[in-house]
């Protein structure tokens, strides 16, 4: 299952939590989605029922957590949901080439930093998804090319 933020802190007093994204996309196409709140010492299985943006962060309001001290357990947690919901997750399965023509391997995963986002593939090769390294897209084909990277 993709992770979908951190859970940060609680928001009012009905049980809704603050969440740092960790990835770009819509926030309202978590609502209904079924997932997991997981910390290094607990796991458990959440429902979203609401979602909002307040200044930069979502606000959501998972099913069963309804007092800030349920909410207040959760903070520090990761969420992961069951569906790749968002559109960068069809990334996954492309194929990757440099522009001399050798193979790079297949994207497992589109990892986000604060950055950017960063191409992982099968043969543990990373590539920053920006203009400057991605020199053509060809969804027909699924696949990028890329720049060669400068060895020193």
């Amino acid at each position: 299952m993709p992770i979908i933020g951190k859970i940060l802190s609680t928001f009012g007093r009905k049980g809704e939590v603050k969440l740092m994204p960790l990835r770009r996309g819509d926030a309202q196409r978590l609502e209904g989605q079924k997932g997991v709140v997981s910390s290094k010492y607990r796991t458990r299985e959440v429902e979203i029922e609401r979602v909002w943006i307040h200044k930069g962060m979502w606000i959501l309001k998972l099913k069963g957590i309804d007092t800030i001290k349920e909410a207040w357990r959760l903070r520090d947690s990761y969420l992961e949901v069951e569906e790749n919901i968002f559109p960068e997750e069809e990334f996954v399965g492309w194929e990757i080439y440099k522009e001399n023509g050798e193979y790079l391997g297949k994207v497992v995963e589109l990892i986000p930093t604060p950055a950017h986002d960063v191409l992982l593939t099968d043969k543990d090769v990373l590539i920053p998804f920006v203009e400057e390294w991605i020199l053509s897209i060809s969804p027909a084909e699924k696949k990028f090319i890329v720049k060669e990277p400068k060895v020193i």
